[in-house]
């Protein structure tokens, strides 16, 4: 797959609003230890990528963050604080 491929930015933006809930979601939504152990793991996984893999992936998640920059109201959406 190269960054051209639909899929990657659909399967980027997918994670960047499953961390969001989870690093966002209340304790009756997801149990905190349930939230945590998923956000380790995920960040486990992601920090085993080969360095250039790794740059890919923040170019797509900045790619959807200028595409996301702003909504009608003003504010930044969802995928653009995780950009931060």
């Amino acid at each position: 797959m190269n960054t051209t491929d639909p899929l990657v930015p659909a399967l980027a933006g997918v994670l960047a609003d499953l961390l969001r809930f989870l690093d966002e979601c209340e304790d009756d939504e997801v149990a905190d230890d349930t939230a945590v152990g998923l956000l380790e793991n995920v960040a486990g996984e992601l920090n085993s990528l080969p360095p250039a893999q790794r740059e890919r992936l923040t170019a797509v998640f900045t790619d959807l963050g200028l595409v996301f920059c702003c909504d009608h109201s003003g504010k930044l959406p969802s995928r653009r604080g995780l950009i931060r």
